[in-house]
């Protein structure tokens, strides 16, 4: 994107709901409006409490089986957790001369 100064870009992008997560000399991320949500937390703990009472049940039954399923709820409502919360946007490289020289979304290459 030769010849796009920093401001242009950037300031384009926040008119479309994205916000800088991050800043320094050499990088700016900007994050989509719809990268985080309130409603993780509050799933992450209801499947802690329903594994957590899988397990309970399962150890005062002496069922093997909810036991199991109280472990698998807890470790997917974990993994569901970590998944939603990873960072997300554009990263900005500027070079030298205050322009954007780089370009990446959220990937592998970060």
């Amino acid at each position: 994107m030769p010849g796009v100064s920093v401001e242009d870009e950037v300031g384009r992008l926040l008119l479309r709901g994205y916000r800088i997560a991050f800043r320094s000399d050499a990088e700016t991320v900007l994050s989509p409006p719809s990268a985080r949500k309130g409603g993780q937390t509050v799933l992450l703990i209801l499947g802690l409490l329903i594994g957590i009472a899988g397990i309970i049940i399962g150890v005062a039954d002496a069922r093997m089986w909810m036991m199991l399923v109280g472990i698998a709820v807890i470790v997917v409502s974990l993994l569901l957790f970590w998944l939603s919360t990873r960072p997300s946007g554009i990263r900005v490289f500027i070079d030298a001369d205050g322009q954007i020289s780089q370009a990446r979304v959220r990937g592998s290459q970060w």
